[in-house]
């Protein structure tokens, strides 16, 4: 199957019903970021115990809820102690939320570790202060009793969405065949960890495919790891598949074998596994950067509505045809989206396949057109496409599909900006690499301004980058 065709053919392949999903979630990637969620959740809920146990204490044993602010001193430095503790005991990871005897042992020693400092803090409290003698006992059962609700609480919602599919995590397996059987069970027996299926280029009973089958489920399915299950020092089977694989937005993990090593054995890790490709706006920062798209998406669509209508307005009535542009992008893993944008050409229909790129003095360009190309305004529509998740208000610019076939071919690493959502603006256009792209050198200069940006992405460099596209004369360059 064509990459730019999965989108209309959305269907299973059944060698991959392994897949654990609901159907409706097949490009569910978000297992990462919910499970960091639970993590930060359940910290949360430790402090908010603390706090609400000390009030209720207060409440309880002297009457009201008008704590002196010694006592929001000794509070403090209890949550201080109890999370810094939990995070060196391990207390907050996502493995003691899923497996039963975790809990058993997470709510005890968490629960005695709360009810000694507080016991401690309220000692250190009553030398300075008259505590009364029940205050210490009423906040350490208080803040036991709301933690071991909270833990098993939680316990449940978690255990429901994994039911669900939300938070398995779906892992496929590449490498020789023998050892990456191995790594499958081993990787099949960590808590909510699915193995898609086995891929190597070595014929062998049982595989999914070859390498290059591979990269066509990652493209139409949501995979969240690849694990390269090779023998460290078959560097020439290792890096051809590291090439391709840089370009998808997986997390990839080397397993160089040593299963079966004892020292390895002592570490109680099930598989001994070396990074080696992050995805970028992974966990938080993937939350921050939405949360990002959506703070400027938004207020910028109600801002610039009247301007908007002026600019529609001007279109319909200066040449025929519709005001916006509707035309098919490869977005983030190359899903397909129809982009919008204000219409700029005359609507003259166009040969099939052939998507011919504006160029200087192009007489397709309306009078209205070419001011709103010059000015950036045309782009204005994309902030639809931002809130409907498609795009990023900043990021690699969408291509034509039939121009990502086309440079593929001739530009390296060209698929890897497709490992992050695309942008109404993004570095490449700033630094004047925009219009089009008469030459592959051209081609290949915005795709390195691409790739120099999803590797040095922060809300900083975002910010600097849309100071330029208002500000910066590049940013108008090659505007035609």
């Amino acid at each position: 199957m064509a990459v730019d065709e999965y989108k209309e053919n959305e269907t299973f392949d059944p060698r991959y019903c392994r897949i654990t999903r609901d159907p409706s979630l097949r490009k569910w990637n978000y297992v990462k970021e919910l499970r960091a969620f639970a993590s930060g959740a359940l910290c949360s809920l430790d402090i908010l115990a603390v706090v609400a146990g000390a009030v209720v204490a207060f409440w309880l044993v002297v009457g009201g809820t008008d704590l002196p602010k010694s006592y929001w001193g000794a509070i403090l430095i209890a949550v201080l102690l109890i999370v810094n503790l939990g995070l060196m005991a391990g207390m907050y990871r996502y493995a003691m939320l899923r497996k039963e005897q975790y809990m058993v042992v997470r709510i005890g020693l968490t629960l005695t570790i709360a009810g000694l400092v507080i016991l401690t803090v309220c000692a250190m409290l009553a030398r300075s202060e008259a505590v009364p003698e029940l205050f210490g006992p009423c906040w350490a059962a208080v803040t036991m009793l709301l933690m071991a609700i909270s833990y098993r609480a939680a316990h449940h919602v978690v255990a429901r969405l994994a039911r669900s599919g939300l938070l398995v995590k779906q892992t496929a397996i590449v490498g020789v065949p023998d050892l990456a059987e191995d790594v499958a069970q081993r990787v099949e027996a960590m808590p909510d960890t699915q193995v898609v299926g086995i891929f190597s280029n070595h014929p062998a009973p049982g595989l999914c495919g070859d390498e290059d089958e591979l990269l066509s489920v990652i493209r139409r399915m949501p995979i969240d790891e690849v694990i390269i299950a090779t023998p460290i020092c078959d560097e020439s089977q290792i890096s051809p598949l590291m090439v391709k694989l840089a370009q998808t937005p997986v997390d990839v993990l080397l397993c160089p074998g040593f299963l079966d090593v004892p020292a390895f054995q002592i570490s109680g890790q099930p598989l001994p596994l070396l990074p080696v490709f992050r995805r970028p706006f992974a966990g938080a920062s993937r939350m921050l950067k939405r949360l990002e798209d959506l703070c400027i998406a938004i207020p910028m669509l109600i801002l610039l509505s009247p301007v908007m209508a002026v600019i529609a307005a001007a279109i319909k009535y200066s040449s025929p045809g519709p005001v916006f542009f509707r035309q098919r992008r490869a977005g983030r893993n190359e899903e397909i989206f129809h982009v919008y944008k204000f219409r700029s050409m005359r609507a003259e229909p166009a040969p099939a396949g052939d998507v011919k790129q504006a160029q200087r003095g192009d007489p397709r360009i309306t009078r209205v057109g070419a001011f709103l190309r010059r000015t950036n305004l045309d782009e204005l529509p994309q902030l639809i496409n931002v809130l409907l998740g498609d795009m990023s208000v900043v990021g690699p610019r969408p291509h034509a599909v039939e121009h990502n076939a086309q440079y593929r071919l001739l530009v390296p690493l060209y698929d890897a900006r497709h490992r992050v959502k695309p942008g109404i603006t993004g570095w490449a256009q700033v630094n004047g690499l925009r219009g089009g792209t008469e030459t592959v050198d051209l081609m290949r200069q915005r795709v390195n301004h691409d790739l120099f940006y999803v590797a040095h992405w922060s809300i900083l460099f975002d910010i600097r980058i849309l100071f330029l596209t208002v500000f910066s004369k590049a940013a108008r360059t090659n505007a035609y």
